[in-house]
């Protein structure tokens, strides 16, 4: 068995397409955006930039709000009682992107969390909630909060 030991994977130009570290990571410098993989099985490709996430954030959305953390959000804002809104690091392309959005509560009123207005920018994000007993629609603030994006970058 032949064995190729290298560092640098390099094009003719001279740039570095691929790094291996020490211990046999590798590391590569641009992924295209046409880059796929093999499924599981092996029985399908799939583009492997369009099935990336392109932004989450975990935040605090009671009190004074704060991120716990998160993946291109630029920021936080707090717009009112369960009204957060979070900017986008890195703007999408259009705002026709698929979304999650999430809370926790051990209560027993029925959650729901809407995303009213979006842009390529920011999405806006509002707890709603139906107490027992009450008949309209009701919004506070939450303690964790979460957001994802998936879509195109601009």
């Amino acid at each position: 068995m032949s064995n190729l030991l290298v560092q640098n994977i390099k094009h003719t130009n001279g740039t570095t397409a691929q790094t291996i570290d020490t211990s046999g990571r590798t590391t590569v410098s641009i992924m295209n955006n046409d880059s796929t993989f093999r499924s599981d099985g092996g029985a399908v490709t799939q583009n492997l930039v369009q099935g990336l996430c392109k932004h989450w954030v975990n935040f605090n959305g009671e009190g004074t709000i704060a991120i716990s953390d998160s993946f291109n959000s630029a920021s936080l804002v707090d717009n009112g009682t369960g009204d957060y809104a979070t900017n986008l690091t890195n703007n999408m392309s259009n705002s026709n992107y698929g979304f999650g959005l999430a809370t926790i509560g051990n209560d027993s009123d029925l959650w729901g969390i809407a995303s009213e207005n979006r842009s390529t920018s920011q999405i806006e994000i509002t707890t709603k909630y139906h107490a027992n007993g009450n008949s309209g629609v009701l919004v506070a603030d939450r303690s964790a909060m979460s957001s994802t994006i998936h879509g195109d970058l601009a």
